[in-house]
């Protein structure tokens, strides 16, 4: 007599689901982060003197460490995920969005048990905005430790704890609410108190609930390090080998104390620190006339009305990026640290992290600010690197195969917008691990960016010329675009090389 299949493991699946929530956290932030660097001023004007953009540039520097970092944490969950056999997480819902983890109830839900006084934190929303006192504060209190931990210290953000907005709603400022994957397992009612897995809060307790499954759990881990993808430390990335409960501990000490400086010596820069300093030094200079950042929109959505080469680079920039997600989900499903033709991981690991990043998404973007949205206004665009559904359904995780079922694991739910078939979604899993479908969207980005560079009297320089404000010079956003194509080119070659 056959016997019954184990039952479902509810503690892998809550596991996976808290990664996936901390995947769409981490990437939901660096974004957030870059846009705002992106539309710090690089050029002076009649509202930044020269003296000014030196302190720019510094905060500019520093927002960059920041969003490396989170890169970096984005890595280690990854890691995290890779370490007990599942599949890399680099989907997420696209912005304006409502956190659940940030929604200020819930927060104050997470710290009563501790602090049965503390004042309710505000809403966070997720928001493409320029950098602005406003904007600052706003990350000071994404990455501020619990109340518990700052009030009475030198490093006390107020205006975090003056509880939620009253007219913000559920959603926060009318946005709509994220997902969550944690309640989508569970399957509570949002908003009802006590009736989902864990109530989010700090990053802190996300990970605290993580490391405390994993702990529990060292059957999980298939401890083999030639499966954990590989930083090269030139792209100055903090990323360790996770194979073990103790490993991935030290992974989740390292997200908590770089963020919300948890458990750090005094004096270190942790995210909260940074952002802390910087809101300090821009309330010092904060006068009448002073904008460090560009006029670039809020939340900016291409429409009909857009100038045609802005909306193409913002196109392009979009483009780029899903290309880097497709790169880097093929290379931790195929990563193998032992080198065997035809050398896939090589490959890949040429193009993922800090080349595309530096060579491509980021002067694109530093080009695409520049550039004014409609021909009779002053503002200027920026990077939504959106994810549209049909893309993101490329990359969400694969469900386990029959024959490699975990005992215990459950079915990998489908993306929110649609489940595919499992002939579908093993063609989707197909098309990731050809080098030639990489290739083809790199040639396809190498081809359209030369077009936009232009040169001489071509339509591209054209439309540069007339999009671009006049504070930056045309010779300056050309270079960086041909920069960008002689850059895309050259790493197409070199995987077409390695592989």
């Amino acid at each position: 007599m056959a016997q019954a299949p184990p039952p479902p493991d509810p503690d892998r699946a809550r596991v996976r689901a808290l990664l996936w929530d901390a995947c769409e956290l981490e990437h939901q932030l660096m974004l957030q982060y870059l846009f705002a660097a992106f539309t710090l001023k690089k050029f002076p004007d009649e509202t930044c003197t020269p003296a000014q953009l030196e302190a720019v540039r510094r905060w500019t520097s520093t927002i960059m460490v920041v969003a490396r970092q989170e890169m970096e944490h984005l890595a280690l969950a990854n890691g995290m995920l890779s370490a007990i056999g599942e599949d890399p997480f680099f989907a997420r819902d696209n912005i304006p969005v409502q956190s659940w983890y940030y929604l200020g109830g819930n927060r104050a839900r997470a710290e009563a048990a501790e602090a049965p006084d503390a004042p309710a934190p505000l809403d966070i929303p997720f928001l493409w905005e320029k950098f602005t006192p406003a904007a600052i504060r706003r990350f000071v209190c994404a990455e501020s430790p619990a109340w518990k931990d700052v009030v009475g210290t030198d490093m006390y953000p107020s205006w975090c704890f003056a509880g939620p907005d009253p007219g913000s709603g559920l959603g926060g400022a009318g946005l709509p609410l994220s997902r969550s994957h944690v309640d989508a397992l569970s399957g509570a009612a949002r908003g009802a108190p006590g009736e989902v897995p864990v109530h989010p809060g700090t990053i802190p307790e996300l990970y605290g609930h993580v490391n405390g499954l994993l702990q529990a759990h060292p059957e999980w881990f298939r401890g083999v390090p030639d499966r954990q993808v590989f930083v090269p430390v030139e792209y100055q990335l903090s990323v360790i080998k996770i194979t073990d409960p103790l490993s991935a501990g030290a992974a989740i000490d390292q997200i908590v104390e770089e963020g919300e400086g948890i458990d750090a010596p005094p004096g270190y820069p942790s995210h909260f620190a940074r952002f802390w300093r910087v809101h300090r030094e821009l309330a010092h200079m904060e006068r009448q006339g002073f904008q460090p950042a560009l006029p670039v929109r809020e939340n900016p959505v291409p429409d009909d009305g857009w100038r045609p080469y802005t909306r193409a680079v913002s196109e392009l920039l979009d483009y780029a990026y899903v290309t880097l997600l497709y790169v880097l989900t093929s290379l931790y499903r195929n990563y193998q640290d032992r080198a065997r033709p035809p050398y896939p991981t090589q490959a890949l690991q040429n193009v993922a992290f800090g080349p595309f990043m530096t060579m491509v998404i980021r002067p694109v973007c530093e080009v695409l600010v520049h550039l004014r949205t409609h021909p009779d206004g002053r503002e200027t665009a920026g990077p939504v690197f959106r994810l549209p559904p049909e893309e993101e359904r490329m990359i969400w995780p694969r469900p386990y195969p029959p024959c490699q079922v975990a005992p215990g694991a459950e079915p990998v739910p489908g993306p929110p917008h649609g489940n595919p078939s499992p002939e579908e979604r093993d063609r989707l899993a197909a098309r990731l691990d050809d080098i030639d479908f990489i290739l083809a969207r790199m040639d396809r980005l190498c081809a359209r960016v030369g077009e936009l560079a232009g040169g001489g009297e071509s339509a591209g320089l054209a439309g540069l010329r007339g999009a671009l404000v006049p504070q930056a010079p045309l010779e300056w956003a050309r270079e960086r675009l041909e920069y960008v194509r002689e850059s895309t080119e050259a790493m197409a070659n070199n995987v077409r090389r390695l592989y």
